[in-house]
């Protein structure tokens, strides 16, 4: 068939007006339904005084090394691109990050020949996640307002799976099982996709994908293996601005904590109790809380109470009904304190039941952190800072900055 037939008898007549064997490269379809290249020899037996008596051909099918040439050129031409983005994006301010990322998810998409690419953020406390990137191929409609933020619990197909660390191939959305999944890419009218999680420490906090739209694209092991690069790219500058974050947070905490030590060590004692309250909720404010609070110790009547409390805007607050609280009924978290460790609660709804649960869980509180406050090794109270909205997490980077609080009052 043309165009084929033509290259054919191109080759015939270069073998006709030559002499020796000549070669060409040529590429017929077979009865398999694939295009195959050959790598044809071609020479023409001749009678005494010259003359064409036949063609004599030997035609080499090289289909698989001309698709493992194609396969490495891309590859090396894949990786020139990464090691031009790595080169670039880490001399960008964090700032600048974000626009550059947009510009290396379109070279990627391109490269890759997707219709759509595409950059999630997972949060892992709100249990959502959110389209934060987008590009598109001309003529390709946008998602990107429509995707923010999606519950975690509607893509457990993608989320559990990626916390693994492994990629998501949908190679057909339409042989998908009817449900949640199935409607939500085939409204944004894709046909196949991949999807790839970004790794830092262990968990994704984000992924990188590719849709096909216009046909259904073979996205196979080539396309996970090079977007995982550019995967692990965005780690990589994921944990540089987690780094810079922190250090900008260090930086701007001690600031605070300085300014505060120098007000409240020459205040009079007849205005410590106002500059407390005005130190606590600047505090608070700093670390995102709800509440933010602090606790005396009353060993000889075996109890606590709520001394200072400040509350974000539309947090109900609660000192009233936190006085004389018996510190028998919470042993750990006191005898922790009377060890100068903080206590930690990732989630009250996990904690055992009782006295403690019940009382943090009419107060609305999803997780809490306390510290103590130590004088000449003896515990006097603490310092606490408690999350109800559940956007707002506390770890160890939060009990090191608080402890510098507590040390402070």
């Amino acid at each position: 068939p043309e165009p084929y037939c033509r290259s054919c008898m191109e080759s015939d007549a270069r073998a006709l007006i030559g002499t020796g064997i000549t070669e060409s490269f040529e590429s017929l379809p077979f009865v398999d339904g694939r295009l195959h290249d050959l790598h044809v020899f071609k020479t023409i037996q001749r009678d005494a005084e010259g003359q064409p008596l036949a063609m004599l051909g030997l035609c080499v099918d090289i289909t698989e090394q001309k698709q493992a040439e194609h396969t490495l050129n891309r590859q090396v031409a894949y990786n020139a691109i990464m090691q031009r983005l790595a080169t670039t994006l880490i001399n960008l301010t964090t700032a600048q990050v974000d626009g550059a990322l947009n510009a290396a998810l379109a070279e990627v998409g391109a490269f890759l020949g997707a219709d759509r690419a595409y950059v999630f953020d997972y949060d892992l406390a709100a249990g959502t996640a959110s389209n934060t990137l987008e590009w598109c191929a001309p003529g390709i409609t946008p998602y990107i307002d429509m995707l923010q933020p999606l519950p975690v619990a509607s893509m457990s197909e993608w989320f559990e799976p990626h916390q693994r660390g492994e990629a998501v191939l949908v190679p057909s959305v339409d042989a998908l099982p009817p449900g949640n999944q199935r409607d939500l890419l085939a409204s944004q009218g894709i046909l196949s996709l991949l999807a790839v999680p970004s790794m830092t420490d262990g968990r994704c906090l984000r992924f990188v994908g590719l849709d096909a739209v216009q046909q259904s694209t073979r996205f196979g092991d080539a396309e996970r293996d090079m977007l995982t690069l550019f995967a692990g790219l965005m780690a990589n500058l994921t944990e540089r601005q987690q780094k810079e974050a922190r250090l900008n947070r260090q930086t701007r905490y001690t600031e605070m904590m300085r300014r505060l030590s120098v007000a409240l060590i020459n205040l009079p004692l007849d205005e410590a109790s106002q500059a407390i309250g005005s130190a606590l909720a600047e505090v608070g404010a700093f670390f995102d809380a709800d509440r933010a609070y602090v606790f005396d110790y009353d060993l000889v009547a075996g109890t606590t109470s709520n001394t200072f409390e400040w509350c974000a805007t539309g947090i109900s607050p609660q000192i009233n009904q936190l006085q004389q609280f018996p510190i028998s009924e919470a042993p750990d978290g006191s005898e922790r304190h009377r060890n100068g460790q903080h206590l930690l609660i990732p989630s009250v709804h996990d904690l055992p039941p009782g006295r403690i649960k019940d009382t943090l869980e009419i107060q609305g509180i999803l997780s809490a952190l306390t510290t103590p406050i130590m004088l000449a090794g003896a515990c006097l109270g603490f310092v606490g800072l408690d999350a109800v909205r559940p956007q707002t997490q506390f770890g160890d980077a939060e009990s090191q900055l608080l402890a510098v609080f507590a040390e402070l009052l």
